[in-house]
C-alpha cells in the first residue's frame, strides 16, 4: 500500500513539473513578440493605400507598436482574412520588398538598405621596361597607382597636377617610353606633358567637360596630340577654346586671348606645324590668330590687333608685275606695296589673309624656263645651183638617169625639170650624205656648218643672218638686222607772197630700210616640249641700194607667220619663201660708150633673171639656270 502512494506521489509530482515547464515556456515565448502579434485579424481590404496608413491603422485597431520608415512611399490593394496580426504585418512588408522586423515591444518595417558589396581586387598593371622602349598592359587602373609602377619601374620623374583622378586603359608593346605613354594617357582623357626630364600628368579639358556633363549622350570624337612640334587632331564638333587649351597645355605655348572663341569645329589633320593647325581650325570661323614672337594672338578677324605687316620677296618673279597679277578676292582689305630694291612685295592686313596670298605666290614664284633659240638664215641661189652639174630643159626627166655631183658632200639624182618641185615639195633630200625631211622636224647634221659653208663659197647658199635670241617662257624674243640708207631730194615748192608767187627749192630726206627681222615666241609644255609661234621678215631691195642714186629702189618683202611644236634640242626647217629678181649690168666701151646718143653703139647691156628660196633652221633649247639647257650647243662655231 505504502508503494502505491509513494507511485502515485511519483507520478503528481512529474506532472506538475511538466505543467510547470509548459507554463514557463509558454510565458517565455510570449515575451518574444509585440503585444498582440498573435491576435486574428478577421479582414483586412484596401485599395491603393499608402502602406504607411495601412499598418498605423493596424497597430491604432489592435494597440500595437509599429514603427515604420517615413522613406515609404509605396501604395498597396490587399484583401486579408482571419489571418494573424504578426503574419499580417509580415507578408505586408515582404510582398512589397521592404525589410520586416520586431522585438518585444514594437514591429519594424522599413527600406532595405543594401549592403555595400566587398571592394573588388584592383588589378595590377604589367610593365616591361628597357633600353627606352615600355611594354604596358592596364585595365582600369588608377591614373595615381600607375603613375607609382611608372616611376618605380621606369626612374624616371612623374607629377601628377592635383585632382587629377581617374582610370586608365590601354596596350603597348616595345614602343618609345615618351611617346607611347603621351598616347596612352591621351587616349584616356589625360595631358602628358614632358618639360626639363619631367613628365606631367593632368585633366586635359575634354575629360572635365565630360564629367561635367552629367548627360549619357555619347561622346563626341576628340583628339588632340603633339609629339615633336607636330600636331595631330581628329575632333567633331569640338569646342574651339578646349582645342586652344589642350594645346597650350601640351606644347608649352604661350596663347594670349583677346576674346574667348567659341565656335565648334570639325578637324581631321595629322603631323602639321602649329601654324597651320590654327589655320586649319580658324578657317571658316570669324576668328583668327597673329604670331608675336614666341606668343599666339587670338581673337575676332577684325580686331586691329590681329594685323600685321611682311615683306614677301621674290626669287623669279618682278615684283612691280606681279602687282598687277593678284586676284582681287584675296587682296581684298590687304594693303599692297613695291618694293622695287627688295624685289618683293609688302602686305599689310589680317594674317590669314596674308598667309593665304604668301601661298599663292609661292605657287607662282618658280623657277621660269629659259629658252636659246638658235636660228639660221639661208637663201639658196637655184640658177647657180643648176651651172653645177644640173642642167635645165624641156625634156623628159626619164631620160635624165645619171649621178651627178653637186658640190662637195652632196649627191642626188635628179633632173633640172624636177629640182624646183622637190625644193617645194615636203620629202626627204639627201643633203650633205645626210636625210634631212624640209616638211618635218629634225636633227641637223654634225657638220651642218661645215658644208653650209662649201655652199656659201661656191655661191650655191648665201647665209643671211644666224642670230642666237635668248627669252624667258612665253616672253617674245625680237631681232632686227638691216641697213637704212637716206635718199636726198630737192622739192620745188611754191610761196605764196602779197604780192606774187615765187618758188623756193627745199631739200627732203627719205630713209629707206631694208631689215631681217624675227620675232618667236616660246612655251615650254612637259616632257621638254615646246610651242613657237614664229614671224620673220625679209626685205630686200631691187637693184642698187646706194644713196647716190636718185631713183629709190623697191623693197621686195618676204614674211609669213608659223606656230609649231618640237622638243628641246630639236630643228625644224621653214621653207617655200621664193623670190625671183632681175639683174642688169652694163658693159661699154672706155670714153665711147660715154658719148651722148652714140655711146649706146659702144654699150652691151646684159639682163639676167635668178631665182632664190629663204629657208629657216630653228633650233630651241630649254635652260631652268643651271645651263643644262645649253650642253648641246657649241659656242666655239
Amino acid at each position: 500500500m505504502m508503494r502505491y502512494y509513494v507511485k502515485l506521489c511519483y507520478k503528481t509530482c512529474f506532472l506538475l513539473f511538466l505543467i510547470s515547464s509548459t507554463l514557463v515556456i509558454a510565458q517565455n515565448d510570449s515575451l518574444k513578440y509585440p503585444p498582440s502579434s498573435k491576435s486574428n485579424v478577421a479582414a483586412l481590404n484596401f485599395k491603393d493605400t499608402d502602406i504607411k496608413d495601412i499598418l498605423r491603422s493596424l497597430a491604432y485597431e489592435y494597440k500595437t507598436n509599429i514603427m515604420v520608415d517615413n522613406n515609404i512611399a509605396t501604395k498597396i490593394s490587399t484583401a486579408l482574412y482571419n489571418v494573424e496580426l504578426f503574419n499580417v504585418i509580415k507578408m505586408i512588408a515582404e510582398d512589397n520588398g521592404l525589410e520586416f522586423g520586431y522585438d518585444n515591444k514594437r514591429f519594424f518595417v522599413r527600406k532595405v538598405i543594401e549592403k555595400p558589396l566587398p571592394k573588388p581586387i584592383e588589378p595590377e598593371p604589367e610593365i616591361d621596361y628597357s633600353s627606352g622602349k615600355i611594354s604596358i598592359k592596364v585595365n582600369e587602373i588608377e591614373v595615381n597607382k600607375l603613375v607609382e609602377k611608372l616611376r618605380e619601374k621606369t626612374s624616371m620623374n612623374y607629377v601628377v597636377i592635383a585632382s587629377t583622378v581617374g582610370k586608365v586603359s590601354g596596350t603597348l608593346a616595345k614602343v618609345n617610353l615618351e611617346k607611347g605613354l603621351k598616347i596612352l594617357f591621351q587616349n584616356n582623357g589625360f595631358n602628358f606633358v614632358s618639360k626639363d626630364s619631367i613628365y606631367y600628368i593632368s585633366y586635359s579639358s575634354n575629360n572635365l567637360a565630360s564629367e561635367n556633363n552629367n548627360t549619357k549622350q555619347q561622346k563626341q570624337a576628340y583628339w588632340v596630340s603633339a609629339h615633336e612640334e607636330k600636331i595631330s587632331i581628329d575632333v567633331s564638333q569640338a569646342s574651339l577654346d578646349r582645342i586652344l587649351n589642350d594645346l597650350a597645355a601640351q606644347m608649352g605655348l604661350q596663347i594670349i586671348k583677346l576674346n574667348s572663341p567659341t565656335a565648334n569645329v570639325t578637324v581631321r589633320c595629322s603631323d602639321v606645324t602649329i601654324e597651320r593647325a590654327l589655320e586649319y581650325l580658324f578657317k571658316g570661323t570669324e576668328f583668327s590668330y597673329r604670331k608675336d614672337k614666341d606668343a599666339f594672338i587670338v581673337g575676332n578677324k577684325s580686331s586691329k590687333s590681329l594685323e600685321e605687316t611682311k615683306l614677301i620677296k621674290l626669287g623669279y618673279l618682278r615684283a612691280d608685275n606681279l602687282k598687277e597679277k593678284l586676284p582681287t578676292n584675296l587682296t581684298q582689305g590687304i594693303s599692297v606695296n613695291v618694293s622695287l630694291e627688295h624685289n618683293a612685295l609688302i602686305f599689310s592686313g589680317n594674317h590669314e589673309n596674308i598667309r593665304t596670298i604668301e601661298e599663292y605666290i609661292k605657287l607662282l614664284d618658280k623657277p621660269v624656263p629659259q629658252v636659246l633659240i638658235e636660228a639660221i638664215v639661208v637663201d639658196y641661189n637655184l640658177d647657180n645651183s643648176l651651172q653645177y652639174g644640173i642642167s635645165a630643159g624641156t625634156g623628159d626627166s626619164s631620160t635624165v638617169n645619171r649621178r651627178n655631183k653637186w658640190l662637195p658632200g652632196m649627191d642626188v639624182t635628179v633632173s633640172g625639170s624636177k629640182l624646183n618641185k622637190i625644193l617645194n615639195s615636203a620629202g626627204s633630200i639627201n643633203l650633205f650624205g645626210k636625210d634631212l625631211d624640209i616638211a618635218k622636224l629634225g636633227k641637223l647634221p654634225d657638220d651642218f656648218y661645215l658644208n653650209l659653208k662649201a655652199l656659201e663659197q661656191n655661191g650655191v647658199a648665201n647665209v643671211k643672218s644666224k642670230p642666237l635670241l635668248a627669252t624667258l617662257n612665253g616672253h617674245t624674243a625680237s631681232l632686227k638686222i638691216g641697213t637704212v640708207q637716206n635718199y636726198v631730194f630737192n622739192d620745188v615748192v611754191p610761196f605764196q607772197s602779197t604780192i606774187s608767187t615765187n618758188f623756193i627749192e627745199k631739200e627732203r630726206i627719205e630713209k629707206i630700210e631694208a631689215n631681217i627681222s624675227f620675232e618667236i615666241t616660246p612655251w615650254v609644255g612637259p616632257n621638254n616640249e615646246m610651242t613657237l609661234e614664229i614671224k620673220p621678215e625679209f626685205q630686200t631691195p631691187i637693184g642698187d641700194f646706194v644713196p647716190d642714186k636718185k631713183l629709190i629702189p623697191a623693197i621686195n618683202t618676204r614674211s609669213f607667220f608659223s606656230t609649231v611644236r618640237l622638243k628641246d634640242g630639236e630643228t625644224i626647217i621653214l621653207g617655200g619663201l621664193i623670190q625671183e629678181k632681175e639683174i642688169e649690168s652694163e658693159e661699154k666701151v672706155p670714153l665711147l660708150g660715154d658719148i651722148p646718143l652714140l655711146g649706146k653703139l659702144f654699150t652691151s647691156t646684159t639682163k639676167k633673171k635668178s631665182k632664190g628660196e629663204l629657208m629657216i633652221y630653228l633650233t630651241p633649247r630649254i635652260s631652268y639656270g643651271d645651263d643644262t639647257g645649253y650642253s648641246n650647243y657649241n659656242y666655239s662655231k
